[in-house]
């Protein structure tokens, strides 16, 4: 017997809601279309009663997504199996029939006051004479984020793998970012910025002949708190700076060096990196200790290279200074200084020729704080691409979306082997406004190369990085 979809609707209506049937007819029909009204059907033998059932599902409804099973008893449609989630912002849920079994993905985001989360669960459904069962369920995406007095960020992410049709094995990896204070409340401390990296969990289900049910969950990966990572290539561009600056600064005898005044050295090295010595701005800066919290220079471990970088960070807010200093037989000269809108412990430097001309352009890449990236409701890593010269001239700012627990949402590298570099930018693992549903979650990138006519990056396509890391 052939259902239509206005059918459909009051058939699940009337199971969901038995308690409305004292409505007036009129008054039902409205309720139902409108609670009910835009599902997506397919019609299938999932039994193998040669009857073909129908899978029900909504495609897009914030308040509760479902999936129905209808089947067809004694000349009688009924609902033989009903599983919902709850949405608060949004809701979609996809449906994949393969023979006796479905596969249901629910994704859901919700939040209230200051956070706001995303959720995709993806459930197993087989069938058999006596009807259909739920026999595997577990969430493969979650992200919170949260604006208290600090942004935060984490995300859980999990893989699927089965060796054999009886043994499921899920691994997730848990991943955060701590950001800036976002007000008043929290002290003044950027570098209370940080990223958390695991713990990665491992759990096994077995088949007992009804359902897959936990067996075992084990830690596969111990958390761990990163503030910065240590930079050899700062400590080295660091001691070969040191080596030239500090020259007019000391005495050197036969058997001795000694550093005979400090504070014209001091003087020196914060006038080099970019660091005022009086308060000349509301901006605190480091102090001439700690600077700098990263630098590059484009030599080699023995020998200074001709360009020299490095960045300065603020005490009191996300900001960095960039400097960058020309180098010519012990002689510094100064190409430019940036202040750049960043979280300093997640802010590194890197020399890439992107553009194909044999000279090395300058990357500086940093999580941008949160007063910008607020309204997007995303995590990025962020990009700023350099030409240097008589001066340092911004050439691309390039946002990449965080998506794997190697907290890198921007990546280049030579993806053909022709000698050029492409530059790499994060996509979200699921993209909700495209309603895909991928198989598995592989990190997404969009692929830039430069345009040596036009002069800027154009799009180059998709690419597939695999599993998170």
């Amino acid at each position: 017997m052939h259902l239509t979809n206005e059918e459909v609707v009051y058939l699940l209506f009337d199971y969901r809601y038995p308690n409305l049937r004292d409505c007036t007819l009129e008054q039902w029909r409205v309720l139902a279309i409108d609670r009910f009204g835009g599902i997506n059907q397919q019609r299938v033998d999932l039994d193998g009663d040669e009857e073909l059932e129908i899978v029900v599902h909504n495609a897009n409804d914030t308040f509760e997504p479902y999936i129905a099973i209808l089947d067809y008893n004694s000349r009688v449609w009924e609902v033989s199996l009903y599983a919902n989630r709850n949405g608060h912002y949004c809701g979609y849920t996809q449906a994949t029939v393969e023979a006796n079994q479905v596969v249901v993905d629910f994704l859901t985001c919700g939040g209230g006051t200051g956070i706001i989360g995303l959720s995709w669960e993806q459930s197993w459904i087989q069938c058999q004479e006596s009807g259909c069962a739920i026999v595997w369920s577990a969430t493969l995406l979650s992200t919170i984020r949260g604006v208290n007095t600090y942004a935060n960020r984490t995300y859980d992410v999990s893989e699927i793998l089965q060796s054999d049709p009886h043994t499921i094995q899920l691994t997730t990896r848990h991943f955060s970012v701590s950001d800036i204070p976002v007000n008043e409340l929290a002290p003044l401390s950027p570098h209370m910025a940080h990223r958390v990296v695991g713990p990665d969990t491992i759990e096994i289900f077995r088949w007992d002949g009804s359902a897959y049910r936990s067996i075992s969950r084990t830690q596969g990966a111990r958390g761990m708190v990163v503030s910065r990572e240590f930079d050899f290539l700062t400590n080295e561009t660091r001691n070969l700076v040191y080596h030239i600056l500090v020259r007019p600064f000391q005495e050197v005898s036969e058997n001795s060096v000694a550093l005979v005044d400090p504070e014209g050295y001091n003087a020196a090295k914060a006038d080099f990196w970019g660091l005022p010595l009086s308060n000349e701005e509301e901006i605190d800066w480091g102090t001439v200790e700690e600077i700098p919290v990263v630098a590059l220079h484009n030599g080699t471990a023995e020998e200074l290279g001709e360009w020299i970088a490095g960045i300065v960070g603020a005490e009191n807010r996300a900001l960095c200074r960039l400097t960058v200093q020309r180098h010519s037989d012990g002689i510094f000269l100064l190409s430019g200084r940036i202040d750049v809108p960043c979280i300093e412990d997640f802010t590194s430097l890197a020399w890439v020729d992107v553009t194909g001309d044999g000279e090395d352009e300058l990357f500086l890449r940093t999580i941008p704080p949160y007063e910008d990236t607020y309204k997007t409701g995303a995590s990025y890593q962020r990009l700023h691409i350099y030409t240097v010269g008589d001066e340092v001239i911004e050439l691309a700012v390039l946002d990449g979306e965080l998506n794997g627990s190697d907290g890198e949402g921007v990546r280049w590298e030579d993806l053909d082997g022709d000698g050029t570099v492409e530059i790499l930018l994060g996509l979200p693992l699921l993209d909700i406004e495209d309603r895909e549903f991928p198989d598995t979650l592989a990190r997404r990138f969009r692929i830039l190369r430069w345009d040596s006519e036009s002069r800027e990056f154009v799009e180059g396509g998709i690419w597939i990085a695999g599993g998170p890391d």
